[in-house]
């Protein structure tokens, strides 16, 4: 009878747990309190609004900043890996070009403290002289045309913002209000704050809203806590269904909710009353399998096509290689017509496909970078993606594909080394393809095979309007998936 019991209760909190995990991962955050509230009166004293920042507010935040030994972000942190993105690479007046070699590591392939140390020192360069520099300034929420790209303060900032493609570091001479304000340092003193930098605050940092309504990161927690949660993995395991079932719901309820967890805590108390070791052991095995789960290999599948050996050596290729048939190129033409099975129009309202479109081209595109559109969402409703900024972006995509501003090489083969790849295999291919980064999804136009690419769209450059007209966009969100000649990787 105990033992019905127990059951009974373990499987009564794997339950309530999974059941309020869910509410809670699909409830909206609730906004904790600006950096600093100013009193009304003070406001109203010199104009300003419930989020103005003061000279005094820059002050703090920077001070704060100087609280470490300096040197360069640690290996395996969300902040270094997004300082390697984005400063790791050529900054060019026509655009940034990412560095896409081999990570020198240690260990060799992998992004290591060698690369780190490359990206911070182009970082301090960038800060020292921004070739690129964002509009900031004036008040949190005020329209594109109001902000301006240098407040003559002296000051330049470092920034993430979060998107639907996640997280992107930019510049700015202005305060960027509603941003994470990572890093700020005068620009004519940027070496006092990497002497100094307390890189423990900067991370802390991506959680923070600066001049703007903080807006709790959920995911940001789940990830910072996973390498903890590796240290402690014990490798206990308890057979049966019941932790399985459990294992996601106890996890994320623990590492993502102060309050959810004081909860379930007590429940497991309660439930200890009965038999403590059971009940241990069923947390201790939940957080072992997922853990094992997350930080697993993907197991690859077959990558789109796989050619013979001895075909391959015939015409000099290797396994991932796109096939290149007498007066057509069989691969990229089966790719293509299986995009021209839809009705066109624009991508689906709430699809990460939608709102990466939205991300990279609804915008300007200049020679001196893509400058992407801050303004007010046009929704429906205002203020949110809607059909009307999807079909902006969608334009803009149709512009690029016609006539392309910024062309990433590829081309040649899979893993081959950045100075044999191509900007033009001369085919007239036009390719959109993304590529998963610590920063999340991001998108790029080819016209060469992107190999080792998530390829979403193809089209003859000189009949793009054909794609556009027909395109399936239920294939090409599933494209995302799937990586174009190279090996499968599962994104999780």
């Amino acid at each position: 009878m105990s033992s019905r019991l127990l059951v009974s209760a373990v499987l009564a909190c794997a339950a309530f747990t999974a059941t309020r995990f869910v509410a809670f991962v699909t409830a909206p955050a609730t906004p904790s309190p600006p950096l600093r509230r100013h009193s009304a009166v003070a406001l109203a004293a010199r104009g300003g609004g419930e989020f103005d920042i003061s000279d005094a507010d820059i002050q703090t935040f920077y001070q704060s900043l100087l609280t470490g030994n300096g040197g360069d972000p640690p290996k395996g942190t969300v902040l270094s890996e997004l300082v390697v993105k984005f400063f790791h690479g050529e900054f060019t007046p026509q655009g940034f070009k990412r560095y896409s070699g081999l990570w020198k590591g240690p260990p060799p392939g992998n992004i290591g403290k060698k690369d780190i140390a490359v990206g911070v020192q182009g970082l301090i360069a960038q800060m020292k002289n921004p070739m690129f520099v964002t509009k900031g300034g004036v008040g949190y929420g005020v329209d594109e045309t109001q902000k301006v790209e240098d407040d003559g303060k002296g000051w330049v900032w470092l920034a993430a913002e979060m998107s639907p493609g996640g997280l992107a570091l930019e510049l700015f001479k202005s305060v960027p209000y509603g941003k994470r304000a990572l890093l700020v340092a005068q620009q004519s003193n940027v070496d006092e704050l990497f002497s100094k930098v307390n890189w423990d605050v900067a991370l802390g940092n991506i959680e923070k809203t600066f001049g703007g309504p903080q807006i709790k990161q959920r995911c940001a927690h789940f990830l910072r806590d996973r390498q903890a949660a590796r240290e402690k993995d014990q490798g206990v395991s308890i057979p049966g269904d019941t932790a399985d079932d459990l294992q996601l719901a106890a996890y994320g309820l623990h590492q993502c909710s102060s309050g959810l967890r004081a909860m379930s805590s007590r429940l497991l108390v309660q439930l200890a009353s009965k038999s403590r070791s059971a009940v241990l052991a069923c947390a201790a095995f939940t957080a072992t399998r997922f853990v094992a789960f997350v930080t697993a290999p993907a197991t690859p599948s077959p990558p789109l096509r796989r050619h013979s050996a001895v075909a391959l050596a015939a015409r000099g290729g290797g396994e991932f290689d796109i096939s290149s048939l007498v007066g057509s190129d069989a691969d990229i033409q089966t790719f293509y017509q299986s995009l021209l099975t839809g009705n066109g129009g624009d991508p689906p309202k709430g699809t990460v496909l939608s709102e990466l479109v939205v991300k990279f081209f609804h915008g300007e595109f200049t020679p001196q970078g893509f400058k992407r559109y801050s303004g007010l969402w046009k929704g429906p409703p205002p203020g949110n993606i809607g059909k009307k900024d999807i079909a902006v972006g969608v334009q803009g995509l149709i512009a690029q594909m016609k006539n392309p501003m910024f062309v990433t090489k590829g081309g040649v083969g899979y893993g081959v080394d950045e100075t044999q790849k191509v900007e033009d295999d001369g085919k007239g291919w036009v390719w959109l393809a993304a590529e998963m980064s610590p920063g999340g999804l991001a998108l790029e136009l080819f016209k060469s095979v992107p190999y080792g690419k998530r390829a979403l769209l193809v089209a003859q450059q000189s009949n793009v309007d054909e794609l556009f007209s027909k395109v399936n966009w239920d294939v090409a969100l599933g494209n995302i998936e799937k990586t174009f000649g190279g090996p499968q990787i599962k994104q999780r």
